[in-house]
Protein backbone atom coordinates (compact mmCIF):
# COMPACT_ATOMS: atom_id res chain seq x y z
CA UNK A 1 0.00 0.00 0.00
CA UNK A 2 1.44 3.67 -0.89
CA UNK A 3 2.14 5.66 2.17
CA UNK A 4 1.63 9.16 2.66
CA UNK A 5 5.46 10.04 1.88
CA UNK A 6 5.29 7.87 -0.91
CA UNK A 7 1.94 9.63 -2.32
CA UNK A 8 3.80 12.75 -1.49
CA UNK A 9 6.72 11.97 -3.47
CA UNK A 10 4.89 11.25 -6.03
CA UNK A 11 2.96 14.14 -6.79
CA UNK A 12 5.75 16.56 -6.27
CA UNK A 13 7.57 14.43 -9.22
CA UNK A 14 4.75 15.00 -11.21
CA UNK A 15 4.56 18.69 -11.25
CA UNK A 16 7.76 20.28 -11.42
CA UNK A 17 11.22 19.68 -12.46
CA UNK A 18 12.91 20.10 -9.40
CA UNK A 19 11.28 20.13 -6.32
CA UNK A 20 13.61 20.85 -3.40
CA UNK A 21 12.68 18.59 0.07
CA UNK A 22 11.71 20.70 3.36
CA UNK A 23 14.88 18.97 4.20
CA UNK A 24 16.61 18.61 7.76
CA UNK A 25 19.49 20.49 6.76
CA UNK A 26 21.44 17.40 6.58
CA UNK A 27 24.41 17.43 3.87
CA UNK A 28 22.87 14.92 2.26
CA UNK A 29 19.71 16.26 1.69
CA UNK A 30 19.86 17.08 -2.00
CA UNK A 31 20.14 13.40 -2.57
CA UNK A 32 15.86 13.23 -1.84
CA UNK A 33 15.80 15.72 -4.58
CA UNK A 34 13.83 14.06 -7.81
CA UNK A 35 14.61 15.61 -11.09
CA UNK A 36 12.89 15.08 -14.12
CA UNK A 37 15.19 14.01 -17.20
CA UNK A 38 12.97 13.55 -19.59
CA UNK A 39 11.49 16.22 -22.08
CA UNK A 40 14.15 19.57 -20.78
CA UNK A 41 16.87 19.85 -23.34
CA UNK A 42 20.58 19.03 -22.26
CA UNK A 43 22.99 22.10 -22.87
CA UNK A 44 25.83 20.33 -24.63
CA UNK A 45 27.83 20.14 -27.94
CA UNK A 46 26.70 16.49 -28.44
CA UNK A 47 23.52 17.26 -30.82
CA UNK A 48 25.50 20.23 -32.12
CA UNK A 49 28.31 18.08 -33.22
CA UNK A 50 26.71 14.91 -34.43
CA UNK A 51 24.08 16.80 -36.75
CA UNK A 52 24.31 15.56 -40.40
CA UNK A 53 24.70 19.50 -41.50
CA UNK A 54 27.68 20.14 -38.60
CA UNK A 55 29.22 16.97 -40.20
CA UNK A 56 29.31 18.02 -43.27
CA UNK A 57 29.69 21.90 -43.04
CA UNK A 58 32.29 22.17 -40.07
CA UNK A 59 33.63 25.26 -38.93
CA UNK A 60 36.77 26.75 -40.49
CA UNK A 61 37.94 27.55 -37.11
CA UNK A 62 37.77 24.15 -36.20
CA UNK A 63 40.60 23.07 -37.54
CA UNK A 64 42.74 26.53 -37.25
CA UNK A 65 41.74 29.05 -34.83
CA UNK A 66 43.66 31.36 -36.34
CA UNK A 67 41.38 31.77 -39.13
CA UNK A 68 39.00 33.79 -36.88
CA UNK A 69 40.19 37.02 -37.58
CA UNK A 70 39.59 38.39 -33.83
CA UNK A 71 41.53 35.81 -32.56
CA UNK A 72 44.22 36.47 -35.11
CA UNK A 73 44.97 39.79 -34.15
CA UNK A 74 45.43 39.16 -30.64
CA UNK A 75 48.97 40.17 -29.54
CA UNK A 76 50.69 37.42 -28.44
CA UNK A 77 48.79 34.57 -30.22
CA UNK A 78 51.61 33.45 -32.60
CA UNK A 79 53.71 33.18 -29.49
CA UNK A 80 51.26 30.60 -28.14
CA UNK A 81 50.53 28.48 -31.04
CA UNK A 82 54.32 28.00 -31.27
CA UNK A 83 54.47 27.10 -27.18
CA UNK A 84 51.46 24.69 -27.87
CA UNK A 85 53.07 23.09 -30.73
CA UNK A 86 56.60 23.00 -28.83
CA UNK A 87 55.36 21.50 -25.32
CA UNK A 88 52.51 19.69 -26.18
CA UNK A 89 52.77 18.79 -30.61
CA UNK A 90 49.30 20.17 -30.84
CA UNK A 91 47.95 23.10 -33.32
CA UNK A 92 46.42 26.49 -32.32
CA UNK A 93 42.99 24.23 -32.83
CA UNK A 94 39.62 24.33 -31.51
CA UNK A 95 40.59 20.87 -30.10
CA UNK A 96 43.28 22.45 -28.24
CA UNK A 97 40.81 24.52 -26.16
CA UNK A 98 40.73 21.59 -24.03
CA UNK A 99 44.50 22.02 -22.60
CA UNK A 100 43.53 25.53 -21.44
CA UNK A 101 40.93 24.32 -19.61
CA UNK A 102 42.77 21.29 -18.10
CA UNK A 103 45.36 23.87 -17.03
CA UNK A 104 42.45 25.92 -15.18
CA UNK A 105 41.80 23.37 -13.68
CA UNK A 106 45.13 22.26 -12.07
CA UNK A 107 45.86 25.97 -11.18
CA UNK A 108 42.75 25.40 -8.05
CA UNK A 109 44.41 22.17 -6.98
CA UNK A 110 45.13 22.49 -3.43
CA UNK A 111 49.39 23.62 -3.52
CA UNK A 112 51.10 20.33 -2.39
CA UNK A 113 54.51 18.73 -3.96
CA UNK A 114 52.75 16.25 -5.73
CA UNK A 115 50.28 18.35 -7.41
CA UNK A 116 53.27 21.22 -8.11
CA UNK A 117 55.46 18.47 -10.05
CA UNK A 118 52.13 17.69 -11.43
CA UNK A 119 51.91 21.13 -12.76
CA UNK A 120 55.16 21.48 -14.07
CA UNK A 121 54.34 21.18 -17.78
CA UNK A 122 52.96 24.67 -17.87
CA UNK A 123 55.27 26.28 -15.28
CA UNK A 124 57.60 28.12 -17.60
CA UNK A 125 55.11 29.58 -19.56
CA UNK A 126 51.82 30.53 -18.37
CA UNK A 127 53.03 33.74 -16.62
CA UNK A 128 54.96 34.85 -19.66
CA UNK A 129 54.00 38.94 -19.64
CA UNK A 130 52.05 39.19 -23.02
CA UNK A 131 51.53 43.29 -22.17
CA UNK A 132 52.25 45.30 -19.24
CA UNK A 133 49.48 48.12 -18.52
CA UNK A 134 49.17 50.95 -17.35
CA UNK A 135 47.52 50.80 -13.81
CA UNK A 136 50.72 47.81 -12.97
CA UNK A 137 48.80 45.21 -13.87
CA UNK A 138 49.82 42.74 -16.85
CA UNK A 139 48.49 40.41 -19.41
CA UNK A 140 49.47 36.73 -19.16
CA UNK A 141 50.00 34.26 -21.66
CA UNK A 142 47.12 32.08 -19.90
CA UNK A 143 45.22 35.13 -20.00
CA UNK A 144 45.55 35.47 -23.91
CA UNK A 145 45.21 31.97 -23.76
CA UNK A 146 41.78 32.53 -22.74
CA UNK A 147 40.75 35.21 -24.65
CA UNK A 148 41.53 32.82 -27.58
CA UNK A 149 38.71 29.94 -25.97
CA UNK A 150 35.94 32.46 -25.43
CA UNK A 151 36.36 33.79 -29.45
CA UNK A 152 36.81 30.00 -30.55
CA UNK A 153 33.42 28.68 -28.55
CA UNK A 154 31.71 32.16 -29.59
CA UNK A 155 33.05 32.30 -33.14
CA UNK A 156 32.45 28.22 -34.11
CA UNK A 157 29.04 28.57 -33.65
CA UNK A 158 27.25 31.16 -36.08
CA UNK A 159 24.09 30.86 -38.74
CA UNK A 160 23.06 27.29 -39.18
CA UNK A 161 25.10 25.98 -36.16
CA UNK A 162 23.88 28.51 -34.31
CA UNK A 163 20.41 27.92 -34.62
CA UNK A 164 21.21 24.29 -34.04
CA UNK A 165 22.97 24.97 -30.55
CA UNK A 166 21.39 28.01 -29.55
CA UNK A 167 18.23 27.69 -30.94
CA UNK A 168 17.16 24.55 -28.98
CA UNK A 169 17.99 26.12 -25.70
CA UNK A 170 16.37 29.38 -26.52
CA UNK A 171 13.70 27.83 -27.64
CA UNK A 172 13.04 25.70 -24.14
CA UNK A 173 13.53 29.11 -22.20
CA UNK A 174 10.71 31.15 -24.22
CA UNK A 175 8.53 28.01 -24.15
CA UNK A 176 8.38 27.37 -20.98
CA UNK A 177 7.78 31.06 -20.00
CA UNK A 178 4.84 30.88 -22.38
CA UNK A 179 3.35 27.64 -20.59
CA UNK A 180 3.91 29.71 -17.04
CA UNK A 181 2.01 32.72 -18.54
CA UNK A 182 -0.91 30.05 -19.97
CA UNK A 183 -0.02 31.56 -23.78
CA UNK A 184 -0.38 29.45 -26.36
CA UNK A 185 0.13 26.39 -24.52
CA UNK A 186 -1.69 23.51 -26.46
CA UNK A 187 1.33 23.05 -28.96
CA UNK A 188 2.93 19.47 -28.39
CA UNK A 189 5.74 19.72 -27.61
CA UNK A 190 5.12 22.26 -25.12
CA UNK A 191 2.85 19.98 -23.13
CA UNK A 192 6.06 18.34 -21.48
CA UNK A 193 6.05 22.25 -19.38
CA UNK A 194 2.64 22.14 -18.02
CA UNK A 195 2.48 21.45 -14.40
CA UNK A 196 6.17 22.20 -13.55
CA UNK A 197 7.27 25.08 -11.13
CA UNK A 198 10.86 24.86 -11.96
CA UNK A 199 13.19 24.29 -15.29
CA UNK A 200 16.96 23.51 -14.00
CA UNK A 201 19.62 23.28 -16.67
CA UNK A 202 22.82 21.62 -16.08
CA UNK A 203 25.41 22.78 -18.43
CA UNK A 204 29.28 22.77 -19.27
CA UNK A 205 30.31 26.08 -19.43
CA UNK A 206 31.25 27.09 -22.58
CA UNK A 207 27.47 26.36 -23.68
CA UNK A 208 26.02 28.53 -21.40
CA UNK A 209 28.36 31.14 -22.18
CA UNK A 210 27.07 31.19 -25.98
CA UNK A 211 23.44 31.51 -24.98
CA UNK A 212 24.29 34.46 -22.54
CA UNK A 213 26.37 35.74 -25.61
CA UNK A 214 23.35 35.73 -28.18
CA UNK A 215 21.29 37.21 -24.84
CA UNK A 216 23.58 39.76 -25.11
CA UNK A 217 24.01 39.40 -21.19
CA UNK A 218 28.00 38.65 -22.78
CA UNK A 219 29.07 41.47 -24.50
CA UNK A 220 31.92 42.52 -26.11
CA UNK A 221 32.19 46.74 -26.08
CA UNK A 222 34.17 48.24 -29.32
CA UNK A 223 37.96 48.37 -28.75
CA UNK A 224 40.84 45.56 -28.46
CA UNK A 225 41.55 43.12 -25.77
CA UNK A 226 44.09 44.97 -23.92
CA UNK A 227 41.41 47.93 -24.06
CA UNK A 228 38.77 46.19 -22.40
CA UNK A 229 41.33 44.23 -19.97
CA UNK A 230 42.43 47.43 -18.54
CA UNK A 231 38.36 48.37 -17.84
CA UNK A 232 37.08 45.40 -16.34
CA UNK A 233 39.59 43.04 -15.26
CA UNK A 234 39.28 44.23 -11.28
CA UNK A 235 36.56 42.34 -10.86
CA UNK A 236 35.55 38.00 -12.13
CA UNK A 237 31.97 38.73 -12.78
CA UNK A 238 32.63 42.30 -15.07
CA UNK A 239 35.32 39.86 -16.45
CA UNK A 240 32.91 37.34 -17.53
CA UNK A 241 30.15 39.69 -18.84
CA UNK A 242 32.61 41.80 -20.91
CA UNK A 243 33.83 38.73 -22.76
CA UNK A 244 37.02 38.43 -20.81
CA UNK A 245 36.46 34.99 -19.16
CA UNK A 246 34.88 31.77 -19.64
CA UNK A 247 32.21 30.66 -17.12
CA UNK A 248 33.53 28.98 -14.29
CA UNK A 249 32.22 25.11 -13.70
CA UNK A 250 30.35 26.50 -10.55
CA UNK A 251 28.36 29.20 -12.26
CA UNK A 252 24.56 29.35 -13.11
CA UNK A 253 22.34 32.08 -14.38
CA UNK A 254 18.41 32.59 -13.08
CA UNK A 255 15.86 33.45 -15.53
CA UNK A 256 12.83 34.89 -13.46
CA UNK A 257 9.31 35.44 -14.78
CA UNK A 258 7.21 38.50 -13.14
CA UNK A 259 3.59 39.77 -13.61
CA UNK A 260 2.56 43.22 -12.91
CA UNK A 261 -1.29 42.76 -12.13
CA UNK A 262 -2.61 45.81 -13.97
CA UNK A 263 -4.85 48.47 -12.14
CA UNK A 264 -8.26 46.67 -11.82
CA UNK A 265 -7.17 43.21 -11.74
CA UNK A 266 -7.34 40.93 -14.96
CA UNK A 267 -5.05 41.97 -17.49
CA UNK A 268 -1.04 41.10 -16.33
CA UNK A 269 2.00 42.34 -17.56
CA UNK A 270 5.13 40.10 -17.64
CA UNK A 271 8.85 40.28 -17.67
CA UNK A 272 12.36 38.84 -17.33
CA UNK A 273 14.90 39.40 -15.04
CA UNK A 274 18.48 38.01 -15.14
CA UNK A 275 20.83 37.47 -12.24
CA UNK A 276 24.15 34.99 -11.82
CA UNK A 277 25.80 33.69 -9.64
CA UNK A 278 29.70 33.17 -10.69
CA UNK A 279 31.67 31.56 -8.19
CA UNK A 280 34.51 28.43 -8.60
CA UNK A 281 32.72 26.42 -5.81
CA UNK A 282 29.28 26.78 -3.85
CA UNK A 283 30.95 24.91 -0.97
CA UNK A 284 33.57 27.58 0.02
CA UNK A 285 31.37 30.63 -0.85
CA UNK A 286 27.70 32.19 0.16
CA UNK A 287 25.74 31.66 -2.76
CA UNK A 288 24.30 34.90 -4.05
CA UNK A 289 23.11 35.75 -6.89
CA UNK A 290 24.04 39.33 -8.91
CA UNK A 291 21.52 40.76 -10.82
CA UNK A 292 22.38 42.09 -14.42
CA UNK A 293 20.80 45.16 -16.20
CA UNK A 294 19.14 42.49 -18.33
CA UNK A 295 16.42 45.40 -19.46
CA UNK A 296 19.50 47.39 -20.71
CA UNK A 297 20.68 44.65 -22.75
CA UNK A 298 17.51 44.23 -24.18
CA UNK A 299 16.65 47.45 -25.23
CA UNK A 300 20.30 47.66 -26.60
CA UNK A 301 19.75 44.23 -28.87
CA UNK A 302 16.61 46.04 -30.34
CA UNK A 303 18.15 49.15 -31.64
CA UNK A 304 21.10 47.01 -32.50
CA UNK A 305 18.19 44.35 -34.33
CA UNK A 306 16.62 47.22 -35.47
CA UNK A 307 18.92 50.19 -36.46
CA UNK A 308 16.11 52.81 -37.98
CA UNK A 309 13.25 51.98 -35.41
CA UNK A 310 12.33 54.91 -33.45
CA UNK A 311 11.62 55.52 -29.54
CA UNK A 312 7.92 54.54 -30.18
CA UNK A 313 9.08 51.26 -32.04
CA UNK A 314 10.42 50.04 -28.36
CA UNK A 315 7.82 51.58 -26.25
CA UNK A 316 4.93 49.61 -27.43
CA UNK A 317 6.76 46.38 -25.65
CA UNK A 318 6.14 48.84 -22.38
CA UNK A 319 2.67 49.16 -20.44
CA UNK A 320 0.56 52.08 -21.62
CA UNK A 321 -0.21 52.35 -17.99
CA UNK A 322 2.12 54.96 -16.09
CA UNK A 323 0.71 53.89 -13.00
CA UNK A 324 2.64 50.53 -13.25
CA UNK A 325 6.83 51.31 -12.41
CA UNK A 326 8.82 49.18 -13.93
CA UNK A 327 12.71 49.22 -13.91
CA UNK A 328 13.72 49.88 -17.25
CA UNK A 329 18.04 48.71 -16.23
CA UNK A 330 16.97 44.95 -14.86
CA UNK A 331 13.63 44.05 -16.17
CA UNK A 332 12.94 42.97 -20.29
CA UNK A 333 9.09 42.75 -20.81
CA UNK A 334 8.30 39.31 -22.13
CA UNK A 335 7.34 40.28 -25.36
CA UNK A 336 10.21 42.49 -26.38
CA UNK A 337 12.43 39.30 -25.17
CA UNK A 338 10.15 37.03 -27.74
CA UNK A 339 10.82 39.03 -30.16
CA UNK A 340 14.69 39.76 -30.01
CA UNK A 341 14.95 35.70 -29.84
CA UNK A 342 12.69 34.87 -32.65
CA UNK A 343 14.77 34.28 -35.62
CA UNK A 344 16.01 31.62 -33.03
CA UNK A 345 13.02 29.84 -32.26
CA UNK A 346 13.18 26.22 -33.50
CA UNK A 347 10.88 25.10 -36.59
CA UNK A 348 11.17 21.17 -36.42
CA UNK A 349 10.97 20.37 -39.72
CA UNK A 350 13.86 22.78 -40.35
CA UNK A 351 15.77 21.67 -37.46
CA UNK A 352 14.79 17.83 -38.67
CA UNK A 353 15.97 18.23 -41.98
CA UNK A 354 19.41 20.22 -40.85
CA UNK A 355 20.56 16.96 -38.61
CA UNK A 356 18.96 14.11 -40.17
Amino acid sequence: METTRQASRRLRAANCSQCLPSGSGSPDEWKQIEIDTTGVPSLTYEYLNGCSFRIKNPSPIDANLLLDPHIAKLNGVYKLRDILRENYQIDLNFTSLGLWSTIGSEMNLVRTKATINYTDHYANWVDLVVSNRSDGSVITMFDLYEQVAVLGYRDRVVDEANYIQTGTILTSLIESQRVALGLEATKERMKKYRGKRMIFYSTHDSVLQLMLFHLGIVRFEPGSFEARFDRWHKNELDMFLNGLKMSSFGSSVRFELYEIEMAGGGEKFPFVQVSIYFKEDGNFHDVHYEPVQFGSMCRQAFNRKYPNSTAADLARFYPKNQAIKLNHKLSCPFQLLTNLTASLIVDEQKLSELCD
